[in-house]
């Protein structure tokens, strides 16, 4: 873990969310967050690039970088003791498009994969 946090790093900035995610799983194992080589505030795609040109770590989503991992473009790190935490999503909408034909048969699809679980 010590190898990882001294790697080569491109991080969000210290203002995001994800960086916070970073920075905790790191102080989770009594570790110092890494310093980066980098900022950028670059959606995934951008931060993959980075990775790729820069050979740097990164930390994005994996469904936005799911088509290159099975490429063989990226690699996944699994780090014993560093697993990242699950992440929740959930739409929202004003209420008073509740009646909004298009959010409601979004709505009643989600329902059906949920119960599908």
């Amino acid at each position: 873990v010590t190898d990882l946090r001294d790697a080569r790093w491109a991080l969000q900035p210290e203002t995001s969310s994800l960086r916070h995610t970073i920075e905790t799983m790191f102080r989770n194992v009594g570790l110092p967050p890494p310093i980066p080589l980098c900022e950028s505030a670059g959606g995934p795609h951008e931060m993959m690039r980075l990775a790729q040109w820069l050979e740097v770590l990164v930390c994005v989503p994996r469904i936005a970088v799911a088509k290159e991992i099975a490429q063989g473009e990226l690699c996944v790190l699994q780090v014993p003791g560093m697993a990242p935490p699950a992440f929740s999503l959930c739409f929202v909408n004003l209420q008073e498009n509740d009646d909004f034909e298009p959010l409601r048969r979004l709505r009643n699809a989600a329902r059906v994969v949920m119960q599908g679980d």
